[in-house]
């Protein structure tokens, strides 16, 4: 593998954001280049099997899709201040970037373009993109996106999404099933459908919102965002929620088996499946056994309000 991926929300990953580039790639002298110019691109790569690919573009939509083995196609439509689409290939290495024409500093550019690349389905994905809109689907490897504004969605079964944003939103299709999921938003709500096997999800002050499945473990935690839970949790599995001061709010059955422990430091807990808080003061909790079912659920703020209620 050609990635190198540095910690989440690490001062270099926000700078390649923004600019720069996080990849080492290949020696110059084993990489054919090739720069495609616009308006409108079209182009075909083979390659053997599945691919390793990076793409880097500013603004505009991207939108890649799970397709034939051997085979990689662009088609592209670039902004008026835009160079061309850059290809670097080497092997089953790919990497496509939308060049911007050389400005002066401060000069206004006309980035914004649309990218489509269908790829063998099994390729690994590795997306910079500050402004872009970002569509994933169809794609069986892993996927790794850092963006700041752009909204991210994702559909289909990789084998492990990574995506760090700071305002873009983040939203997984009812198809989506993926065995590692981690995602990052400070700003941006994050709307999950789908089935997770392992989850960890997390926002600053936005929304997190989960409608899907979670069949091991998952992680859901917000600073003072809302963080509503009204999926399903597999008999096995253990559900946390975590909040500073953003509402845990938990939809459940009536009938669900499973351990349940609610606690906060000076928040409030509206229980309408089990025990209130025991006392008043700081420092509370409830915990309660439903049935014989192993599946675990954990709720825990510090003064944000715990609504945990039937369905």
């Amino acid at each position: 593998m050609r990635f190198r991926f540095p910690p989440l929300w690490s001062a270099a990953c926000l700078l390649a954001a923004a600019g720069g580039s996080l990849i080492s790639p290949p020696a110059a002298a084993e990489v054919e280049q090739q720069l495609l110019p616009g308006p409108a691109v079209e182009h075909r790569q083979k390659i053997g099997g599945r691919a390793e690919v990076e793409i880097r573009m500013d603004r505009g939509k991207l939108v890649v899709r799970g397709g034939a083995a051997g085979e990689a196609r662009a088609s592209a439509k670039l902004g008026a201040d835009v160079a061309g689409l850059q290809l670097k290939h080497e092997g089953n290495w790919l990497r496509y970037e939308v060049k911007p024409k050389e400005n002066p500093p401060g000069t206004f550019l006309a980035l914004g373009s649309e990218l489509t690349l269908d790829l063998p389905a099994g390729s690994d994905l590795i997306i910079e993109g500050p402004a872009v809109e970002i569509e994933i689907a169809g794609i069986g490897g892993k996927i790794d996106v850092r963006t700041l504004s752009g909204p991210v969605k994702l559909a289909g079964s990789p084998a492990r999404v990574e995506v760090q944003t700071i305002s873009g939103p983040i939203t997984t299709a009812a198809d989506f099933t993926c065995p590692v999921t981690v995602l990052r938003s400070v700003a941006g709500k994050v709307e999950l459908n789908g089935k997770f096997e392992e989850l960890n999800a997390r926002t600053a002050d936005s929304l997190l919102r989960m409608t899907g499945t979670v069949s091991d473990e998952a992680l859901l935690e917000s600073g003072d965002g809302t963080v509503s839970f009204e999926g399903e949790i597999g008999p096995v599995a253990r559900l946390r929620v975590s909040t500073m001061g953003g509402e845990a709010r938990l939809l459940l059955p009536r009938e669900l088996e499973g351990h349940f422990l609610a606690s906060s430091f000076e928040g409030e807990l509206d229980n309408g499946l089990g025990p209130a808080f025991a006392r008043p003061g700081l420092r509370r909790s409830s915990q309660w056994q439903a049935g014989k079912a192993a599946r675990r659920i954990e709720v825990e703020t510090f003064h944000g309000k715990i609504s945990m209620l039937p369905r």
